[in-house]
């Protein structure tokens, strides 16, 4: 998680100095972050491991589908 931090945190300097931020994306994605985190958070809680890991599964594959798709059409 520090080497994921320290890299997003350092692309983001780099992006600044360079003038190149899309903000109305980013401050979307940032409140789309946010939202995903504190639901997973609480079906976490509340269901556990017998939800989540499907879940990561099943949202990996897609997301993994959905970009070659993108990148084979």
């Amino acid at each position: 998680k520090i080497c994921n931090f320290s890299t997003n945190l350092a692309s983001l300097i780099i992006f600044f100095f360079l003038d190149k931020i899309i903000w109305s994306i980013g401050i979307v994605m940032c409140i789309g972050q946010f939202c995903g985190a504190y639901i997973a958070a609480h079906m976490v809680i509340k269901n556990g491991e017998k939800i989540i890991r499907p879940l990561l599964v099943v949202m990996s594959m897609s997301l993994a589908l959905y970009v070659l798709y993108q990148n084979y059409s």
